[in-house]
């Protein structure tokens, strides 16, 4: 059962990450689309550009390491 714990890890990792940045670049799940996520940055100081490089890094980032392309490189792009 431990060998399959890292694949686990970053099937969940994954697709949380995916989802948070689905609430950010598409709104969905009742987050605040691109727009909002923009302004909603705005009020706490980060450019838009910035913003922008989050949450595609966060979206793409989550579908990288939910299919293990990179996984490493995905992961290192996401430290909060």
């Amino acid at each position: 059962m431990a060998r399959y714990a890292p694949v686990v890890i970053r099937l969940v990792l994954g697709i949380i990450f995916v989802a948070h940045g689905g609430q950010k670049v598409f709104g969905w799940w009742g987050g605040s689309g691109f727009n909002g996520t923009i302004e909603a940055f705005a009020k706490q100081g980060m450019p838009a550009p910035l913003t922008v490089l989050v949450m595609i890094g966060e979206f793409f980032g989550g579908l990288g390491v939910l299919v293990g392309c990179l996984t490493r490189l995905a992961a290192f792009g996401r430290q909060s």
